[in-house]
């Protein structure tokens, strides 16, 4: 019996290093991770977003429930009033068409300073909008 629960420790143990090594170390290595300051040139000349601070990492991020790549970007000046979810599907289609390996991006949240409204942030998981 000892055997067993031995195997199967050996066995989850290894099972999620593999994970683990896949999202945190070989994505990084062949490049299929979505870069942060392709995110911040999108929302610079697209939407002309300016003064956009940002924080990228890999690894685990508890808060959120997540590990892998995470991109933290503030804009500090738009032309927005508030953020409604028209706005978020806009910036969703925008980085679907033209942000490499946006599906694979694990979290990016787009946090609006200077807006008047409860809601200030959008936040993409693997692609999806999950903060509306």
């Amino acid at each position: 019996m000892k055997k067993k629960i031995i195997y199967v420790g050996i066995t989850t143990l290894t099972f999620l290093s593999i994970i683990l090594l896949d999202t945190l170390a070989l994505d990084n290595v062949f490049d299929e991770n979505a870069k942060t300051s392709d995110i911040t040139e999108l929302l610079s000349k697209e939407l002309h977003y300016k003064e956009i601070n940002t924080i990228s990492a890999n690894g685990f991020m508890v808060s959120e429930d997540i590990y892998g790549d995470s991109h933290l970007i503030t804009i500090n000046k738009s032309i927005l009033k508030s953020i409604t979810k028209k706005e978020a599907v806009k910036i969703q289609e925008l980085f679907n068409k033209d942000l490499n390996h946006f599906k694979e991006a694990d979290f990016i949240e787009l946090t609006f300073n200077g807006i008047n409204s409860e809601n200030k942030k959008i936040v993409f998981k693997r692609g999806e909008i999950t903060n509306f």
